[in-house]
């Protein structure tokens, strides 16, 4: 290691490099990351894998005993800070995460839940390599689509780490409805991407972890455990299913001699230990795994609770106790029974005691006057903590796209059709990787966003989706009139980046995907869309999309109450995002009223609803709804005349327009919004289009048309509007309006009523709905 100053060097004055290492590997992990950035041999020294196994091994043995941390109450949304050995020391905050498997040499995998899910870096949700010592996050690949019923968990993770290529492995376990449960291993810094086992017996022995064993996954002694049951419905046994870091095969290990029901397992001394639930047992006992092989097991101390020793007596305060780590030369053992399970006469016990086999004595270490005194400690989760300086390694993203050859790929592919995308998908897990990662998803939705390729997708009857391009209508009648027979009220909103929404008054909502056939189903709708004649409480629903989390998320707005008469109303607001399917509402509530017979409209990160005129607070605005800040705001719409025309939004090339329509001269203009300083209305709208509608039959206000919508713009400025019976592009060159679908047929008498038509741009997601 080179010396950090010259002056040093010469004067003969130089530590020995193996002295600075050894201090080195005692100090906390983030330490000697600064300490990295002194020059690139201390960089290079302090990252190299042998200094990280020294760290581990020095850093840690602190005393003869590891360091523990005190997590967050995971029902208290205030403190969310992460307490290390002393409260005087906080690690990170993290909010609604929880770890699903214990710590590997430092790092763990979380899984992020809700909002506010772990760090600023990474506010998505999913699961996620996290070492709390450096603060280093790394998201995980989305693995294969996993389905069953409960109480089968749909995947299952667990962390190991394979010394022979020096590189932590994340086994993900999942279940495929009746199929046998299945397995695909991501290894960290490696590929980018999950792979099937490598073991010549990839096939997983007949065992389930399920929702009954919730006990995180363990690594110790070089496999990765898990607490199984052996057959698919639940009859209370259990057995111990292993995993190989280094072959990667899987087995069965019976557990002790003892009854085979209500016990867990954790890590204790680097071996595996299995422990009973104290509410089941009369003697609390604690077995050690001597040998993986052979399945040996060593029974390494037992506490009578029928007895009144001062161990009986502490550990009888709660239902059940968990072995943390052996301390003291392993010649005491480190118990804290769970908070959430101690006893409601014993809730003032301090529960973290230091238990001596050799005796029968405990201490207590959160009695007054210990190490360990913030009252606030008593009644959290604490688990082992290992200060590491391992990497949680590079995102699977930046891995799959290092290759210059695959990032010309993606360039490639990006250009076709998502169906064919699909296929492609097929050809090698590498082609599956980038079609599947959000980088190329991002790629082929931007590409597919300035093509003028577009499909018109009708929908027919709402509880059973059909979709079908423009193109395929025109050239196939009887699919046409097939797909125009709609028997109740269905609005389908514009699609939202690849998404489309579609909403029925008996039927919920459903988002879909019509490229790949997949969709949804979320709930029933909290009001009566206003087509309803007894409708006491109107509403609509839009789908928009966050970017700051990368997710859709459904928008539902109401009225609890309104009188036109008298002018009083009453809005609520609620959103639910597609990744949680948890409904929340929006406070405080919209500050003006809006109309709710057609969908909002999204643009940008935000939805927009035109006011309700009928009411003074709503007249010739615009409510607009921040998603990502999940707050309201009020646009002032453009100056009209004041006829008896209606003015609506619209998304036109990504951007907000506002429509205004008036049946008295059949004439429709549309508004863009400005910057500040061009001319314009005065309230910074300026007028991009004015179409007479009056000459078109189809498309006249006054006889067919009720509704006339703008859906889009092509490359060359045509417009295609849509007034539910019909769909025409006008151009506005040369002022001509082209019918490129009528709803009626003179060769056919059919009674068809209105559908509504949606413009959908292909574009593929990972997930199945998506």
């Amino acid at each position: 290691m080179a010396p950090p100053c010259k002056k040093a060097a010469e004067s003969g004055s130089r530590v020995p490099d193996e002295l600075l290492e050894d201090i080195f590997a005692r100090m906390p992990a983030k330490s000697v990351q600064r300490c990295r950035c002194l020059s690139r041999a201390w960089a290079a020294a302090l990252s190299s894998s042998g200094f990280i196994d020294r760290h581990l091994r020095l850093a840690n043995r602190r005393d003869g005993s590891r360091s523990l941390v005190f997590l967050p109450d995971p029902d208290s949304g205030d403190d969310t800070t992460v307490h290390a050995w002393s409260p005087r020391r906080p690690l990170v905050a993290v909010r609604r995460v929880a770890a699903v498997t214990r710590q590997c040499r430092g790092l763990v995998v979380l899984e992020a839940k809700g909002e506010n899910l772990l760090l600023a870096c990474s506010p998505a949700r999913g699961h996620y390599v996290y070492n709390p010592s450096t603060g280093q996050v790394t998201a995980l690949p989305e693995g294969k689509e996993a389905s069953g019923a409960w109480p089968q968990n749909h995947a299952i993770l667990g962390l190991g780490y394979d010394p022979s290529i020096r590189k932590h492995k994340v086994v993900r376990l999942y279940c495929r409805g009746e199929l046998p449960p299945a397995c695909e291993v991501y290894v960290l810094d490696s590929t980018g991407y999950w792979r099937a086992p490598s073991g010549a017996a990839r096939t997983m022995p007949l065992a389930w972890a399920t929702n009954y064993c919730t006990d995180q996954s363990v690594f110790a002694q070089g496999q990765v455990y898990w607490a199984a049951q052996p057959h698919k419905n639940y009859t209370g046994e259990r057995v111990v299913m292993s995993f190989s870091m280094a072959d990667e095969v899987f087995g069965i290990l019976p557990p002790p001699d003892m009854d085979t029901t209500n016990w867990r397992i954790t890590e204790l001394g680097g071996r595996l230990c299995l422990f009973k639930d104290i509410s089941a047992v009369c003697s609390y006992d604690i077995w050690i795994l001597r040998d993986p092989l052979t399945g040996a097991w060593d029974l390494h101390c037992r506490v009578n609770l029928d007895a009144a020793s001062p161990a009986a007596t502490q550990l009888r305060c709660s239902t059940s106790v968990i072995p943390l780590d052996i301390v003291d030369d392993g010649n005491r053992v480190l118990l804290r029974p769970e908070p959430c399970n101690i006893r409601r006469e014993n809730l003032g016990a301090h529960q973290l005691v230091v238990y001596d086999p050799a005796n029968g004595d405990v201490e207590d270490l959160l009695a007054d006057g210990s190490m360990i005194t913030h009252h606030s400690m008593t009644r959290r989760p604490a688990a082992p903590y290992e200060e590491s300086l391992e990497s949680t390694g590079r995102p699977h993203e930046d891995i799959i796209f290092s290759s210059k050859s695959l990032q010309v790929l993606a360039q490639v592919l990006r250009r076709l059709p998502a169906r064919i995308l699909g296929r492609l998908k097929c050809v090698c897990r590498t082609w599956r990787a980038i079609i599947e990662s959000g980088r190329f998803i991002r790629l082929h939705y931007e590409h597919t966003g300035r093509s003028s390729f577009a499909r018109v997708v009708l929908s027919s009857m709402p509880y059973d989706w059909q979709f079908a391009s423009l193109d395929s209508c025109l050239n196939d009648l009887k699919l046409a009139c097939q797909m125009q027979q709609l028997h109740r009220r269905v609005v389908s909103s514009k699609p939202c980046h690849g998404l489309l929404l579609i909403a029925h008054n008996n039927y919920g909502v459903h988002v879909c995907n019509p490229v790949t056939g997949a969709q949804v189903f979320h709930c029933s709708l909290p009001f009566k869309q206003p087509s309803d004649a007894a409708a006491a409480h109107p509403g609509c629903v839009g789908l928009g999309y966050d970017l700051l989390r990368e997710e859709h998320i459904i928008v539902v707005l109401a009225y609890k109450s309104r009188n036109f008469d008298t002018g009083s109303y009453t809005m609520g607001c609620s959103i639910r995002r597609l990744t949680d399917c948890v409904t929340k509402m929006v406070a405080p509530s919209p500050p003006i009223p809006v109309t709710v017979d057609v969908p909002p409209v999204y643009a940008g990160g935000k939805m927009y609803w035109m006011g309700e005129s009928r009411f003074s607070a709503g007249c010739s605005s615009i409510l607009v709804f921040d998603i990502c800040n999940e707050s309201f705001d009020v646009l002032p719409a453009p100056l009209t005349m004041g006829d008896s025309g209606r003015m609506l939004v619209a998304e036109l090339t990504g951007q907000v327009r506002v429509v205004h329509i008036c049946p008295n001269t059949e004439t429709m203009t549309i508004w863009r919004k400005q910057e500040p300083g061009t001319l314009n209305d005065g309230r910074g709208w300026t007028r991009e289009h004015w179409i007479q509608l009056g000459q078109w039959p189809d498309f006249s206000l006054r006889t067919e048309a009720r509704l006339v919508i703008p859906l889009a713009i092509d490359d060359v400025g045509r417009i295609l509007l849509d007034t539910g019976r019909a769909l025409g592009y006008y151009d506005p060159r040369n002022q001509t309006l082209e019918t490129v679908y009528p709803t009626t047929s003179s060769s056919l008498q059919l009674n068809c009523r209105p559908g509504f038509f949606s413009l959908v741009r292909p574009n593929y997601r990972q997930r199945q709905y998506f």
